[in-house]
Protein backbone atom coordinates (compact mmCIF):
# COMPACT_ATOMS: atom_id res chain seq x y z
CA UNK A 1 0.00 0.00 0.00
CA UNK A 2 3.00 2.29 0.31
CA UNK A 3 3.59 2.07 -3.44
CA UNK A 4 0.14 3.10 -4.69
CA UNK A 5 -2.47 5.74 -4.08
CA UNK A 6 -5.55 4.47 -2.28
CA UNK A 7 -8.72 4.84 -4.36
CA UNK A 8 -11.26 4.05 -1.66
CA UNK A 9 -11.31 3.86 2.11
CA UNK A 10 -14.65 2.76 3.51
CA UNK A 11 -16.43 0.56 6.01
CA UNK A 12 -16.92 -3.16 5.50
CA UNK A 13 -20.65 -2.60 5.03
CA UNK A 14 -20.07 -0.24 2.10
CA UNK A 15 -17.58 -2.46 0.22
CA UNK A 16 -20.23 -4.67 -1.45
CA UNK A 17 -22.13 -1.84 -3.11
CA UNK A 18 -18.89 -0.17 -4.20
CA UNK A 19 -17.66 -3.40 -5.81
CA UNK A 20 -21.01 -3.85 -7.56
CA UNK A 21 -20.78 -0.34 -8.98
CA UNK A 22 -17.15 -0.77 -10.03
CA UNK A 23 -17.99 -4.04 -11.78
CA UNK A 24 -20.44 -2.19 -14.03
CA UNK A 25 -17.82 0.30 -15.25
CA UNK A 26 -16.00 -0.56 -18.47
CA UNK A 27 -12.25 -0.43 -17.83
CA UNK A 28 -10.19 2.20 -19.57
CA UNK A 29 -7.56 1.13 -22.04
CA UNK A 30 -4.20 0.95 -20.30
CA UNK A 31 -2.11 4.02 -21.01
CA UNK A 32 1.14 2.07 -21.18
CA UNK A 33 3.59 2.91 -23.89
CA UNK A 34 4.92 0.13 -26.13
CA UNK A 35 8.22 0.27 -24.23
CA UNK A 36 6.36 -0.15 -20.89
CA UNK A 37 4.52 -3.16 -22.31
CA UNK A 38 7.78 -4.70 -23.54
CA UNK A 39 9.47 -4.13 -20.16
CA UNK A 40 6.47 -5.68 -18.38
CA UNK A 41 6.60 -8.68 -20.74
CA UNK A 42 10.31 -9.12 -19.97
CA UNK A 43 9.77 -8.77 -16.22
CA UNK A 44 7.01 -11.38 -16.24
CA UNK A 45 9.34 -13.68 -18.17
CA UNK A 46 12.15 -13.03 -15.65
CA UNK A 47 9.84 -13.77 -12.72
CA UNK A 48 8.65 -17.01 -14.34
CA UNK A 49 11.84 -18.31 -15.93
CA UNK A 50 14.83 -16.39 -14.53
CA UNK A 51 17.75 -15.40 -16.80
CA UNK A 52 17.31 -11.74 -15.88
CA UNK A 53 20.69 -10.67 -17.17
CA UNK A 54 20.16 -12.36 -20.54
CA UNK A 55 16.70 -10.79 -20.80
CA UNK A 56 18.06 -7.26 -20.38
CA UNK A 57 17.30 -6.39 -16.77
CA UNK A 58 20.12 -3.85 -16.86
CA UNK A 59 18.15 -1.82 -19.42
CA UNK A 60 15.24 -1.32 -16.98
CA UNK A 61 16.95 1.29 -14.85
CA UNK A 62 20.15 2.52 -13.28
CA UNK A 63 22.76 0.55 -11.36
CA UNK A 64 22.78 1.27 -7.63
CA UNK A 65 25.46 0.81 -4.97
CA UNK A 66 23.12 -1.68 -3.25
CA UNK A 67 23.38 -5.46 -3.38
CA UNK A 68 20.71 -8.10 -3.33
CA UNK A 69 20.18 -9.55 0.16
CA UNK A 70 19.57 -13.00 -1.37
CA UNK A 71 22.47 -13.39 -3.82
CA UNK A 72 24.72 -10.32 -3.44
CA UNK A 73 23.96 -9.36 -7.04
CA UNK A 74 24.07 -5.76 -8.20
CA UNK A 75 20.68 -4.04 -7.91
CA UNK A 76 19.06 -1.97 -10.66
CA UNK A 77 16.71 0.85 -9.56
CA UNK A 78 13.56 0.88 -11.66
CA UNK A 79 11.70 4.16 -11.39
CA UNK A 80 7.94 4.23 -11.85
CA UNK A 81 6.66 7.72 -11.31
CA UNK A 82 7.41 8.74 -7.73
CA UNK A 83 8.18 5.14 -6.73
CA UNK A 84 11.27 3.02 -7.14
CA UNK A 85 11.71 -0.70 -7.03
CA UNK A 86 14.79 -2.85 -7.36
CA UNK A 87 15.79 -5.95 -9.29
CA UNK A 88 19.12 -7.76 -9.28
CA UNK A 89 20.86 -9.16 -12.32
CA UNK A 90 19.73 -12.67 -11.35
CA UNK A 91 16.08 -11.60 -11.09
CA UNK A 92 15.23 -11.09 -7.41
CA UNK A 93 12.85 -8.14 -7.03
CA UNK A 94 12.16 -5.72 -4.16
CA UNK A 95 10.20 -2.65 -3.23
CA UNK A 96 12.16 -0.14 -1.15
CA UNK A 97 10.56 -1.47 2.03
CA UNK A 98 11.16 -5.13 1.20
CA UNK A 99 14.79 -4.37 0.30
CA UNK A 100 15.32 -2.59 3.60
CA UNK A 101 13.68 -5.51 5.41
CA UNK A 102 15.86 -8.03 3.57
CA UNK A 103 19.03 -6.12 4.44
CA UNK A 104 17.96 -5.84 8.10
CA UNK A 105 17.28 -9.59 8.26
CA UNK A 106 20.68 -10.34 6.75
CA UNK A 107 22.42 -8.07 9.27
CA UNK A 108 20.59 -9.77 12.12
CA UNK A 109 21.56 -13.23 10.81
CA UNK A 110 25.18 -12.08 10.66
CA UNK A 111 25.07 -10.96 14.29
CA UNK A 112 23.68 -14.32 15.40
CA UNK A 113 26.35 -16.16 13.42
CA UNK A 114 29.15 -14.10 15.00
CA UNK A 115 27.65 -14.55 18.47
CA UNK A 116 27.44 -18.33 18.01
CA UNK A 117 31.06 -18.44 16.80
CA UNK A 118 32.24 -16.43 19.81
CA UNK A 119 30.36 -18.72 22.21
CA UNK A 120 31.85 -21.80 20.55
CA UNK A 121 35.30 -20.21 20.76
CA UNK A 122 34.82 -19.51 24.48
CA UNK A 123 33.68 -23.09 25.12
CA UNK A 124 36.63 -24.52 23.21
CA UNK A 125 39.12 -22.24 25.00
CA UNK A 126 37.62 -23.25 28.39
CA UNK A 127 37.86 -26.92 27.42
CA UNK A 128 41.45 -26.54 26.23
CA UNK A 129 42.42 -24.67 29.41
CA UNK A 130 40.93 -27.50 31.51
CA UNK A 131 43.10 -30.03 29.69
CA UNK A 132 46.16 -27.83 30.19
CA UNK A 133 45.48 -27.47 33.93
CA UNK A 134 45.29 -31.26 34.19
CA UNK A 135 48.66 -31.39 32.42
CA UNK A 136 49.98 -28.72 34.82
CA UNK A 137 50.39 -26.11 32.05
CA UNK A 138 48.85 -23.41 34.24
CA UNK A 139 50.38 -20.36 32.53
CA UNK A 140 49.01 -21.30 29.11
CA UNK A 141 45.69 -22.38 30.69
CA UNK A 142 45.38 -18.97 32.35
CA UNK A 143 45.98 -17.21 29.01
CA UNK A 144 43.28 -19.36 27.36
CA UNK A 145 40.80 -18.60 30.17
CA UNK A 146 41.42 -14.86 29.61
CA UNK A 147 40.76 -15.31 25.90
CA UNK A 148 37.60 -17.28 26.72
CA UNK A 149 36.44 -14.51 29.04
CA UNK A 150 37.02 -11.94 26.29
CA UNK A 151 35.05 -14.04 23.80
CA UNK A 152 32.16 -14.31 26.29
CA UNK A 153 32.10 -10.51 26.79
CA UNK A 154 32.18 -9.94 23.03
CA UNK A 155 29.39 -12.46 22.57
CA UNK A 156 27.20 -10.58 25.05
CA UNK A 157 27.81 -7.30 23.19
CA UNK A 158 26.95 -8.93 19.87
CA UNK A 159 23.80 -10.43 21.46
CA UNK A 160 22.68 -6.94 22.49
CA UNK A 161 23.32 -5.69 18.95
CA UNK A 162 21.41 -8.65 17.44
CA UNK A 163 18.42 -7.96 19.68
CA UNK A 164 18.47 -4.28 18.70
CA UNK A 165 18.70 -5.21 15.03
CA UNK A 166 15.80 -7.64 15.49
CA UNK A 167 13.69 -4.78 16.80
CA UNK A 168 14.66 -2.62 13.82
CA UNK A 169 13.81 -5.43 11.38
CA UNK A 170 10.43 -5.88 13.05
CA UNK A 171 9.78 -2.15 12.73
CA UNK A 172 10.65 -2.21 9.03
CA UNK A 173 8.59 -5.34 8.39
CA UNK A 174 5.62 -3.74 10.15
CA UNK A 175 5.74 -0.89 7.67
CA UNK A 176 7.89 1.99 8.77
CA UNK A 177 6.52 3.88 5.78
CA UNK A 178 2.91 4.88 6.11
CA UNK A 179 0.58 4.37 3.14
CA UNK A 180 -0.15 7.33 0.92
CA UNK A 181 -3.56 8.83 1.56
Amino acid sequence: MQQVEIDHCLSVAAIGSLLQGLAMIRPKEPCESPSDKERMRKEISIAAEGNAFEKGVTEFGDYTPFTCPECDGVLIRIREGANSRYRCHTGHAYSGTSLLSGIAERIEAGYWSVMRSLEETAMLLDDMSGVLVADEENEIASALRKEASLAKRQSKRILAMALEQGQAATYVAAGANKPKR
